[in-house]
């Protein structure tokens, strides 16, 4: 039960992810890659440290020291080598355990921390998966479910500094494709394999370029080459802009200039808006992708400012063009991220009577309560649809579609069989998760009522009890919280502040009392990143009396 706890908790992004302005314009600094010869010391100290564990060979035990080392990075502070080696192992040990959606995911993360190439990092792992994978990791629906996430690495691919290694992804998702004898899969790899020829062409241009500004700073067309590569291509808008300010094409000079100028007023940010909507029209989706993503970056800014027709075409354009262009970097928001409609908790009735409920966050993990065990899977986008794949494929695969606010999963197992169709509604949810509806129309930062302790405590977290109980919260910024205990209960409440006589001298973590309304109560509080928990049960024990059990969790996700 402990490992199949720790390996279902492991490989999940950790860190809350605020996407309210463009990439170009966080004020967070990235850490400067750490030199080779500190990185191989720190892997020669962490292989010696975890040496016994290294050697194991069960899926279940790799994910576990994959979950320690994710665990390992985020308590090293003072040590970027290390942090870095501990992300780059963690991801590999996920790919040798076939679980590469995780294994991509811990590299998602060390991008966030980290001023490095992505793209090899995580054609390393997916190669790895594919050759070291369990063989329980094969049939048609996971070799499509790896050949999505393969597609879905390709723009990292194609913004590297070779994006000659988007090549060898394409391989690993043909090699997929083809293992699962789908032809809609194969005609999107070629569409692929046409956008990266023009890709590379555009690369050359770049270089060219690049040498051509060495000998004159200000050069028309060599400033066009690599100012369009670099925004339409690599997506690095700050170092794009004022390139293309000072090019030859008239259009986007103009574009550009009123870019850089950080317009205010809600007219000309739609009108920017407007006229990237327009630039990325004919273009190869690569430079559309990006073009489109800096429109929808304006249209945001503008919504909440504008009404009637300006406000319906600024929401609605920038919800069309996330959900087009899943994990757009430029602009995008955590409100309208492709995952967002589908974040909450899920009462799931299937056609055999199974209950279940889901777990979804707005980066695509998945969690629900299955056989005793804490189980995680990952949303990949397959068209109109999304993909899910748990536990390595052992458990199936679903196709989620939603419709006017209800879920659809039709459940295949084992691989290529419809095994059961389950109808999902939303349960009460944290107050400020996503309610179906997409929402660009309110500023961020404008909720004063919401509590700055209450708002340390949002998010998705795995419980753990000393009873070996195990239970999934997710928890709202303004308190609200669903309790998954279990997979026939779902139980909503909220949290209140309360002064504990009991909490050591000298404490100052803020705690909260959960009344789950069902004879049990529970006493939260956070300390040292992690959610405590005194369990009262019969209710009538709060709060002096027994506490029994106690329960620690881990958050996962925001």
């Amino acid at each position: 039960m402990k490992c199949r706890y720790l390996a279902a908790i492991g490989l999940i992004w950790f860190l809350t992810c605020q996407f309210a302005v463009a990439q170009d314009e966080r004020t967070t600094q990235k850490l400067p890659m750490p030199d080779q010869a500190s990185l191989a010391r720190q892997e020669r100290t962490i292989k010696e440290l975890f040496k016994s564990d290294f050697a194991k060979k069960f899926p279940s035990e790799i994910l576990q020291l994959a979950n320690n080392l994710v665990s390992q990075a985020q308590e090293t502070k003072d040590d970027p080598a290390s942090r870095y080696v501990l992300y780059r192992e963690a991801s590999y040990l996920a790919a040798r355990a076939g679980e590469f959606a995780g294994a991509l995911a811990v590299l998602d993360e060390l991008g966030r921390e980290f001023d490095t190439d992505i793209a090899p990092l995580k054609i390393a792992a997916l190669k790895m998966a594919l050759e070291k994978g369990p063989s329980g990791n094969s049939g048609p629906f996971n070799n499509r479910y790896f050949s999505e996430a393969a597609l879905f690495v390709f723009p990292d691919a194609i913004a590297s500094s070779d994006p000659q290694t988007a090549n060898e992804l394409l391989s690993l998702a043909e090699t997929a494709a083809k293992a699962a004898a789908n032809e809609q899969l194969m005609e999107r790899i070629k569409a692929r394999r046409a956008d990266l020829t023009e890709v590379l062409k555009q690369f050359e241009d770049f270089q060219g370029g690049q040498a051509k500004l060495v000998m004159k700073a200000d050069d028309p067309s060599a400033s066009l080459a690599v100012g369009r590569y670099l925004c339409f291509i690599k997506g690095d808008w700050k170092q794009g802009l004022p390139l293309l300010k000072q090019g030859n094409d008239e259009k986007l000079r103009s574009a550009a200039a009123r870019d850089l100028g950080k317009p205010t007023d809600p007219g000309a940010q739609i009108q920017l808006a407007d006229d990237w909507f327009d630039l990325a029209d004919g273009q190869i989706r690569a430079a559309k992708r990006q073009i489109s993503g800096r429109a929808a970056r304006w249209y945001s800014e503008a919504a909440p400012k504008v009404t009637g027709i300006s406000y319906t075409k600024a929401r609605d354009r920038a919800i069309a063009i996330y959900k087009q262009f899943p994990g757009l970097k430029d602009g995008s928001s955590d409100n309208v991220s492709i995952f967002s409609e589908y974040r909450g908790v899920w009462e799931i009735r299937y056609t055999n009577n199974v209950l279940r409920y889901y777990v979804l966050d707005s980066r695509g993990n998945a969690f629900f309560l299955m056989h005793g065990a804490i189980h995680r899977g990952r949303l990949i986008p397959s068209g109109s649809r999304m993909l899910l794949s748990v536990g390595r494929g052992q458990y199936g695969m679903d196709k989620i579609t939603l419709k006017d606010g209800e879920m659809r999963i039709d459940f295949f197992w084992p691989p290529g069989k419809l095994f059961s169709t389950g109808i999902g509604v939303r349960k009460t949810q944290p107050d400020d998760l996503a309610s179906g509806t997409v929402k660009i129309d309110e500023p961020a930062g404008t909720d004063s009522k919401v509590d700055d302790d209450m708002k340390n405590l949002a998010g998705t977290w795995l419980i753990k009890y000393t009873n070996e109980v195990l239970r999934i919260y997710q928890i709202g910024k303004k308190g609200d919280v669903v309790g998954v205990l279990d997979y026939n209960r779902a139980l909503p409440s909220k949290l209140t502040k309360i002064e504990d006589p009991n909490a050591a001298q000298g404490s100052t973590e803020t705690r909260y009392l959960i009344d789950h309304k069902d004879n049990t109560m529970e006493r939260v509080w956070i300390s040292g990143g992690k959610l405590r928990i005194d369990h009262f049960y019969p209710a009538s024990r709060y709060p002096a009396g027994k506490v029994d059990p106690l329960g620690i969790g881990i958050r996962v996700s925001d």
